[in-house]
């Protein structure tokens, strides 16, 4: 499809979470040296020197970043917290230390975990925080979600699951529930009001804390990651470097440092067999 004389450029992320599909083309074109590749090692997410940049690269490296549990001291912090205690703090820093740090509203700040399911997953955190924000409302619908029923209210923050090229929304665009009109449900996403039907509602699901997989590409003034014993079969080297890089401004993880230290030591967890860099290296 690339017409003769044309310039390809792939741009991306190798050392964060693979795709959803089969294969890993962009790390396997990395791997077979067979293209030109051009390292950028700046960084304009967070300034050059944050303790945030400084954890990232441990974290890929398989080290333990520097721990600091004074959001006052630094832009990353690990909160030590006993599972009893872990959905708590998590509401405390969303809903109060974090905006209140950043200058920011709560719904600024995204949680990201690295499950649906568990004490500290994101169905049950959107449940807690639903309620808070408003659950004391009249619902508009419902809808299933596997064995989970969701409650939609006015305000509420949601994240769309589906392209959907009719109402010009991607899989995971974030918006706000904003009113009903007629039979229609108006969401409004960067300033501008979508009208949901009937059927176009059910692709979209609460978004006060998301999947990390699903907060990729995406970039926040905050974030919250709980990593916790619970999860362990989900923790990564990848996917806590994929949560980490998500955060602008203040990066908080919640959980148990145990935890952490076993996700960095799974670097080949997310590895796959393919061909591609030995048909690259036959071919080119």
């Amino acid at each position: 499809a690339i017409p003769e004389g044309t310039g390809l450029i792939f741009i991306g992320d190798v050392d964060q979470l693979p795709p959803v599909g089969p294969g890993q083309p962009f790390k396997d074109l990395i791997e077979s040296e067979m293209v030109s590749v051009s390292r950028l090692t700046g960084n304009f997410r967070q300034s050059s020197f944050s303790d945030t940049v400084k954890a990232a690269r441990d974290v890929i490296r398989g080290n333990t970043p520097k721990i600091t549990s004074s959001l006052a001291q630094s832009d990353f912090v690990f909160l030590e917290v006993p599972p009893s205690e872990q959905a708590d703090t998590v509401l405390n820093l969303y809903f109060d230390l974090m905006p209140a740090k950043l200058k920011v509203e709560p719904q600024d700040i995204q949680i990201i975990s690295p499950q649906r399911p568990g004490n500290v997953g994101v169905l049950r955190l959107n449940d807690l925080i639903q309620y808070r924000v408003t659950g004391k409302t009249k619902s508009i619908f419902k809808k299933k979600s596997g064995n989970h029923e969701v409650t939609f209210y006015i305000g509420d923050k949601v994240i769309q699951r589906k392209n959907n090229y009719e109402l010009k929304v991607m899989n995971g665009d974030q918006g706000v529930i904003t009113r009903e009109s007629g039979q229609n449900l108006m969401v409004e996403f960067d300033g501008v009001e979508i009208a949901y039907d009937g059927l176009q509602r059910f692709d979209l699901d609460l978004a006060y804390a998301t999947t990390i997989h699903s907060s990729q590409g995406s970039e926040y003034p905050g974030v919250i990651i709980p990593v916790v014993a619970a999860h362990a079969h989900m923790l990564s080297r990848n996917l806590i470097y994929t949560a980490i890089t998500r955060g602008k401004r203040q990066v908080c993880i919640v959980g148990e440092l145990a935890a952490l230290e076993k996700a960095l030591a799974q670097y080949q967890k997310d590895f796959r067999w393919t061909s591609l860099t030995e048909q690259l290296k036959a071919e080119l």
